[in-house]
């Protein structure tokens, strides 16, 4: 039976809700769940975020119904940092994941950042291990140990990276780069610990922030996410 995680819910028509599931066989899927609101149904349990789910529709429309679901494990409780955290996973996922498409790797990912969250103050290492990951499902993997031409990054040099393009050691004026909001420079030291994920020291925390941010905005495109409001 299908498995998956809800990433988000929105109302439909008087009584019903559209959610929106990573699932393992199916990717990304939208299903129906009709009364689910506005009526007092004492059988009617609500699905909860940050809890797998074994699932079960029907239907031949992007838009199926929701015919089963029962909890795998509780729900992993998030709160203050972390449930912000929780949130922007979430919207990463539904903003960017394809439907349809069968997705274990992520799932597995996802469950593991959750329980890394709710059990670690310190969730920059985590949402970065998950960005990547999620580069990388996706088939946009970041190559941090060579710049563009191939060549092995050289330890004590600075490089940009560019999305899209990669790492350069050829640096523009700092104007050229102020003016690109997707240009990031850095040591070769830190893109090399980034892409050992080792994110042990503040500066390679700090390098991976700018370069993941700007790698997701090339397929997130204008429209900010929403959860980052949530940090500030």
């Amino acid at each position: 039976m299908p498995r998956g995680f809800l990433l988000h819910s929105r109302p439909y028509r008087e009584t019903s809700v559209i959610a929106t599931f990573m699932t393992d066989t199916d990717g990304r899927i939208d299903l129906l769940l009709r009364s689910a609101r506005g009526v007092r149904n004492k059988k009617f349990q609500p699905i909860l975020p940050f809890c797998l789910y074994e699932l079960s529709w029907i239907g031949k429309g992007d838009l199926k119904h929701l015919q089963y679901f029962e909890t795998i494990d509780g729900a992993i409780e998030l709160s203050g940092s972390a449930l912000f955290c929780g949130f922007y996973l979430n919207e990463l996922l539904y903003r960017l994941l394809p439907q349809h498409e069968p997705e274990q790797v992520l799932l597995r990912a996802y469950s593991l950042a959750l329980q890394q969250l709710a059990a670690d103050s310190n969730a920059e290492p985590v949402l970065r291990e998950f960005e990547l990951t999620l580069l990388e499902a996706l088939g946009y993997g970041l190559d941090l140990l060579k710049d563009k031409s191939g060549v092995t990054l050289e330890p004590g040099c600075c490089y940009l990276f560019i999305p899209e393009t990669g790492l350069s050691r050829e640096l523009p004026d700092a104007a050229i780069v102020q003016a690109s909001p997707r240009a990031v420079i850095g040591q070769a030291e830190y893109f090399l610990a980034i892409a050992r994920r080792d994110f042990s020291t503040l500066e390679v925390r700090q390098l991976a922030k700018a370069v993941l941010r700007a790698a997701l905005s090339v397929y997130l495109g204008s429209r900010p996410l929403r959860s980052r409001e949530l940090f500030r």
